[in-house]
């Protein structure tokens, strides 16, 4: 009885938390690629090719989002 309430617990945990080593191999994995390099630069040009085109208060938002995320990916990689 002791060794499946164990089991059941353990099910219980990874469905609440999630399987925190296999999260861990796969940023690892996604890390060694290019993957996020490339979405920084997909990014940055998009903010640099939207630069000319768009104004306002939305371009701004748009301006300080895309800075977040570039800095984040640069942090990150």
């Amino acid at each position: 009885m002791g060794l499946e309430a164990l089991r059941v617990l353990e099910i219980i945990n990874k469905q609440l938390f999630g399987d925190a080593e296999k999260a861990r191999l796969l940023a690892d994995e996604w890390a060694e690629r290019s993957t996020m390099e490339n979405s920084r630069v997909a990014v940055q040009d998009a903010k640099n090719n939207l630069a000319g085109l768009w104004e306002g208060p939305a371009f701004a938002q748009f301006d300080r989002y895309a800075s977040n995320m570039v800095s984040i990916l640069d942090t990150n990689h």
